[in-house]
């Protein structure tokens, strides 16, 4: 073999060494990717399953304590809550062989055991007869137990469940704005409850502090601000004279508060399925936090100088007690979920 043709033939197997070892780099760069690709896939299905459980046992429990665990689906991961108010934000961070993935979940949630509030008076009846007088005040305008302002955003006044219902609200209401105060006068709110009122009153029933069948109350003192109580009341019920409670009065019944009665937190009024429900409020009576009121039909009667005030803090007493008694008492609703990746 000549000179020229030896050094051609060293050239093209120098050229292909060197394609060898690309290929081989190549090679070894595509596995290592492909395996960095499979370690961050099986990182996310490590966070992803671990925020699913989270969301459960929040909504099962209400439980927002931060958890993790070492081995895993073979990782590992960390959870924790943060707390935002109106909703929770769960952020769970997980490895996988040096890997790392994180999942964020964004909760919005109520209490099965306390319904949500949309205003300081809720009237879920389909049909409500209206009558106010006087000097009463219906606000949505968020106040602390001892009068100040509140740091909740304002509600409506009243929220009713058709368009027919709000425009007899409206005409009740005439020029009479200092009625009806909040964000609004009059909300529409046509969805139904996320809470059964029948099922949410046969669990207060079986917890109550106090289970009574309806009649006359007067002078009555029901918890205090730091020991709130739910009442169970099974028929109608007359509030009057200087009674004051604190906590969740639940009536299975008819609901008429006279003199100068107060309560502070959560008064619901559930009605049976035959027949209109009076609530009937006069005089100088006070609740201070929401009513809600729910019946196939419903006369309301508000007159004198009473005060229906939507306060968050009266109501975040009640929460905190719920909450606090564990259990059922402390299973959320989740009525939305926001999830980032």
């Amino acid at each position: 073999m000549g000179r020229a043709a030896l050094i051609f033939v060293l050239g093209f197997i120098v050229i292909f060494g060197m394609v060898r070892i690309n290929i081989d780099k190549t090679s070894e760069s595509a596995s290592a990717n492909s395996s960095k690709f499979t370690d961050v896939l099986l990182a996310r299905n490590v966070a992803n399953s671990a925020l699913a459980h989270g969301i459960s046992v929040y909504s099962n429990t209400g439980s927002d304590t931060s958890y993790s665990n070492s081995n895993y689906l073979g990782g590992s991961y960390t959870a924790t809550f943060t707390d935002l108010g109106d909703t929770t934000r769960l952020t769970v961070t997980a490895t996988f062989e040096g890997e790392s993935y994180t999942s964020r979940a964004y909760i919005l949630s109520q209490s099965s055991v306390m319904p949500s509030t949309t205003s300081s008076g809720s009237f879920k009846s389909p049909n409500v007869s209206y009558f106010f007088a006087d000097s009463i005040l219906i606000s949505g305008v968020d106040t602390n137990i001892d009068g100040t302002q509140g740091p909740a955003p304002d509600l409506p006044g009243i929220t009713v469940v058709s368009s027919a219902d709000s425009v007899a609200l409206a005409a009740e209401i005439g020029t009479n704005s200092e009625w009806v105060q909040g964000s609004s006068a009059i909300h529409i709110d046509t969805s139904v409850a996320a809470v059964d009122l029948n099922e949410l009153f046969d669990y207060y029933q079986t917890v109550a502090d106090l289970s009574l069948s309806g009649g006359l109350f007067s002078d009555v003192n029901w918890g205090t601000e730091t020991d709130p109580v739910i009442v169970y009341i099974d028929g109608d019920v007359h509030l009057k004279g200087n009674s004051v409670g604190y906590g969740i009065l639940a009536i299975s019944g008819n609901l008429r508060m006279s003199e100068s009665p107060t309560w502070y937190g959560l008064v619901i009024v559930h009605g049976d399925s035959v027949g209109a429900q009076d609530t009937r409020i006069e005089n100088t009576s006070k609740i201070i936090g929401a009513i809600i009121s729910d019946s196939p039909d419903n006369n309301l009667r508000i007159t004198d100088s009473v005060v229906i005030q939507y306060s968050s803090e009266a109501l975040d007493m009640v929460q905190t007690y719920l909450e606090s008694t564990g259990g059922f008492a402390s299973t959320r609703i989740i009525t939305e979920i926001i999830w980032y990746e």
